[in-house]
């Protein structure tokens, strides 16, 4: 960007060569500065920095950076206004700014980029205790040495398959201030056993926008009504690669490509974070339902490692997810609970994950030693083979205490640098369903609208010209929000097609036709209507979680002919609006 600016021609008009130079010379005075302030607590933290706490976030640092940063603000926006911004060269993201404020802005961020990629390359990727990895992991060796077996090993499982308010927890030793873990679900939102919460579009809508900042803010916001219910861990993303497009829970990933689920659910943790720890699932290879307990998927490892895990890796390395659950499903004949190659060479070996595994619900655990052996450090929601048969296989020697400590050191990570000692969530019903999240969510569907044909200029409607409008199928009046498994999320309001519709209708009269099969009478009002709006698709009553609800679909056809109903209602009127929703893959 600044080799842009150092070759421009030296014919430039003196004020805009002046600009290029402070402009430089700024940018350049601040990146060094940011390097020279951050990498010595880089090497040497101080004492008061918080758990979980980058050294960009140390209060007297951030305020000589800010410092920093608003004296070469000043200086770049007072040589670069008006005629001088004009005719000076800058290379891309910076090459047109609009004042020279937004070019401040836009030079010193690329700076401080840069300046932390320097940084990057001279330490280990700290993950997400920040850098105050060291003294979080001094302090788990003091809370080993105290803890007693049992007390390690209740961190190792769940306290129940039933807990109120909560998907499921990890108990507490109040003693030594160990605060436990408190999860609930949220690949939409805050599960529906918490009570209500903000629905936001499933995750394919969601990666329909193709949007990373879009999707952190979503992620933001469901991890800040997470805490806001007493939650401390929301168990999402789905980040699975949609192999086989009649999956039940198609609705809850991001997509077929691995690029672009990686980069979604690498903005999703990343806003999750900020207030809760977020937990990539179902790794890995879980793209079916009906068989998901017992399908064992075989895969070559170029495959697993170019198309299924590169997501999943993003996710550890890029967004420093805390969490990860382990798969129902076998892979290359091991249940990925106890899967040494996926969990103890690739994520912790290849990866250096640093948080801890804890199984999918009830069935995801299916032995004790080879689960513990193979890198699963959790059982959920209860201990079936962990608890007392995990203790009697220690008393037996099966199981080396080091293996226990091993498992136990990544739980009390999580917990320390997320900070739940220190600030632990608390519940804040003012937190939930806030104006500002409701928008978000409006937002957020709205940009995962696909506009796949618009033949004749059938869209946009004109309210001057169509006088009536009339709106079609059972689907319309129903406000469709997905899947009814652990992914559901019940607001305290939700707005049906054709009820959003007459909202905004105004002077215009809307019909409605609730039917799947219209009549003579039904074709003659959607032949004589100005235009005709036919809302289709699926519902929670054709695909969704496997056991819990309907499970996978047993066709990629529209259920309950509705691709007739469609047929008949553009039969009828040639300005046919077709709205088609569902998992994207019909």
């Amino acid at each position: 960007m600044l080799a842009v600016a150092d070759a421009a021609p030296a014919a430039l008009p003196e004020a805009a060569r002046a600009c290029q130079l402070e402009a430089t010379r700024r940018t350049r005075e601040a990146l060094l500065g940011r390097v020279r302030l951050l990498a010595p607590c880089h090497r040497h933290p101080p004492r008061a920095l918080a758990a979980g706490s980058d050294c960009a976030e140390y209060p007297p640092l951030a305020a000589r950076l800010a410092r920093l940063g608003s004296r070469a603000a000043a200086r770049i926006a007072a040589r670069c206004g008006g005629a001088a911004l004009g005719a000076a060269h800058f290379g891309v993201p910076c090459d047109a700014p609009a004042d020279g404020g937004t070019l401040a802005q836009c030079l010193l961020r690329v700076a401080g980029a840069a300046a932390d990629d320097a940084l990057a390359a001279e330490r280990p990727n700290p993950g997400f205790c920040g850098d105050t990895g060291a003294t979080v992991e001094r302090r788990v060796d003091r809370l080993l040495t105290r803890m007693t077996l049992a007390e390690k090993l209740d961190q190792m499982h769940g306290v129940s398959l039933f807990t109120p308010g909560l998907a499921g927890r990890i108990t507490a030793v109040a003693r030594l201030r160990i605060p436990g873990i408190g999860m609930l679900d949220g690949a939409r939102g805050v599960s529906a056993v918490s009570g209500n919460a903000t629905c936001f579009p499933v995750g394919m809508a969601r990666g329909a926008t193709w949007d990373e900042a879009l999707e952190e803010r979503v992620g933001e916001a469901i991890g800040a009504e997470t805490r806001a219910k007493g939650g401390s861990m929301i168990l999402a993303p789905v980040v699975n690669i949609l192999r086989h497009p009649r999956w039940g829970r198609a609705q809850e990933t991001y997509g077929e490509d691995t690029v672009h689920l990686g980069r979604m659910g690498v903005a999703f943790v990343r806003g999750a974070q900020r207030h809760v720890i977020a937990n990539p699932k179902h790794y890995a290879l879980n793209s079916i339902e009906d068989t998901r307990f017992t399908v064992d998927v075989a895969v070559d490892e170029r495959s697993l490692r170019e198309v299924f895990l590169p997501h999943f890796r993003r996710a550890v390395q890029e967004g420093h997810a805390g969490a990860v659950m382990a798969a129902y499903n076998q892979v290359n004949g091991a249940h990925c609970s106890e899967n040494t190659h996926l969990l103890r060479e690739v994520l912790d070996g290849d990866w250096g994950f640093q948080g801890f595994v804890e199984s999918d619900w009830v069935l995801g655990t299916r032995s004790t030693v080879p689960a513990v052996e193979a890198g699963l450090d959790v059982e959920m929601p209860a201990p079936s083979y962990f608890g007392k048969p995990l203790a009697d296989a220690v008393t037996a020697g099966q199981v080396r205490l080091t293996t226990i400590d091993a498992a136990v050191r990544r739980t009390l990570r999580a917990q320390l640098c997320f900070r739940l000692d220190a600030d632990p969530p608390k519940v804040d019903p003012t937190q939930v369903e806030t104006p500002a999240h409701v928008a978000l969510a409006l937002q957020a569907a709205r940009e995962s609208i696909v506009l796949l044909r618009n033949e004749a200029g059938a869209l946009p409607l004109d309210a001057a010209r169509a006088r009536s409008l009339v709106v079609v199928g059972p689907l319309a009046a129903m406000a469709d929000l997905g899947d009814h498994g652990s992914s559901l999320v019940v607001p305290a309001s939700a707005v049906s097609p054709l009820a959003g519709i007459r909202a905004r209708a105004g002077g215009v009269t809307v019909a409605y036709v609730d039917t799947s099969s219209p009549s003579p009478a039904d074709l003659a009002l959607i032949a004589a209507a100005d235009a005709a709006v036919v809302v289709v698709g699926l519902t929670f009553q054709d695909e969704g979680e496997g056991l819990i609800t309907i499970g996978d679909r047993p066709s990629l056809a529209l259920p309950r002919d509705q691709d007739a109903l469609v047929a008949a209602v553009a039969a009828a009127n040639p300005r046919t609006l077709v709205v088609l929703e569902g998992s994207g893959h019909s």
